[in-house]
C-alpha cells in the first residue's frame, strides 16, 4: 500500500524507470494539466499576446537587416545588442548585460529613428497600438487561408504598404498535455496498489480531451490596412 499523494518510480515496459502517480492523486494531475490548457487558450494565445509577440519578432528582424546593411544609427558597431542582432559571439559581460531593459531601450530609441517602418513597429509596441486580429479559425482548409493571406498582401504592396513589416498570419498550437508517440514513452504513468501500470491518457476520463490540440488561424495586420484586410475576408468566406 502506499499513500494518493506519493510519488512512485516504476519500470515501465521493463525498460525505463518512470514516475508514477497513484489512481487517487490523478485529479490533482488533471487539475494542473487543464490549467496548462487554460494558459495556451487564454494567455500564451491571446490575440494581443500573438499579435504583440510577431511585432516583436519582426522589430529585431528590421533592426537586424538594418544593421547588416550599415543603416542602424543605433546602437553602435561593436556594443552588445549590435552584436547579438548580427549573431555574433558576446562574452559573458556584454550577455549578462543584454537583458529586456536593455532590449526595451532599443525600442525607445528606434521609436524615435529616421527609420519609418521601425519606428513604426516600436511606437506600436510601446505604445500598445499593436496590429489587429482577425480570425480565421472558421476556415477549414489551410489553403483557403493561404489565399486570403496572399490577397491581403497584395492589398497592402498595391497601398504602397510593407508587406513583410505590415502585416503576419499566424497559426499557433499546443495542447494541455502532449504524449511523445503511441507506446506511451513520454505520458504521465497511473500505478495502483496492485503495482499495474497504465498511461494517464488510458486511466483518466478527461485524458484524450487534454490531449486534443488546440490550433487557431489568424491574421494580424497594421491598423490602416485592417478594415481593407476584413472586406477580403468576408469576401472570400462567402
Amino acid at each position: 500500500q502506499w499513500h494518493p499523494r506519493e510519488l512512485r518510480v516504476s519500470v515501465w515496459n521493463g525498460e525505463s524507470e518512470r514516475v508514477a502517480v497513484h489512481p487517487k492523486g490523478m485529479s490533482a494531475v488533471e487539475t494542473y494539466l487543464q490549467a496548462r490548457f487554460n494558459m495556451y487558450r487564454n494567455v500564451y494565445f491571446h490575440k494581443v499576446v500573438r499579435s504583440a509577440e510577431g511585432m516583436v519578432k519582426l522589430a529585431l528582424q528590421r533592426a537586424r537587416r538594418l544593421a547588416v546593411q550599415r543603416r542602424l544609427d543605433w546602437p553602435a558597431a561593436g556594443e552588445a545588442a549590435h552584436k547579438a542582432l548580427l549573431g555574433q559571439q558576446l562574452n559573458m559581460a556584454e550577455f549578462n548585460d543584454l537583458d529586456d531593459i536593455a532590449v526595451l531601450h532599443c525600442f525607445k530609441v528606434w521609436s524615435h529613428g529616421s527609420e519609418a517602418t521601425l519606428a513604426a513597429l516600436c511606437r506600436g509596441l510601446l505604445f500598445r497600438r499593436v496590429f489587429k486580429s482577425i480570425d480565421l479559425a472558421g476556415l477549414e482548409d489551410a489553403r483557403e487561408a493561404r489565399s486570403i493571406v496572399t490577397a491581403v498582401e497584395r492589398m497592402i504592396a498595391d497601398g504602397g504598404g510593407e508587406v513583410g513589416y505590415e502585416m503576419f498570419y499566424d497559426q499557433p498550437a499546443g495542447s494541455g498535455y502532449e504524449t511523445a508517440d503511441v507506446s506511451g514513452a513520454g505520458e504521465i504513468l497511473v500505478r495502483g496498489d496492485d503495482g499495474k501500470l497504465a498511461t494517464f491518457a488510458q486511466a483518466s476520463t478527461i485524458g484524450k480531451t487534454l490531449t486534443g490540440e488546440l490550433t487557431l488561424r489568424r491574421l494580424h495586420v497594421a491598423p490602416q490596412w485592417r478594415d481593407g484586410a476584413v472586406k477580403i475576408v468576408r469576401q472570400m468566406e462567402k
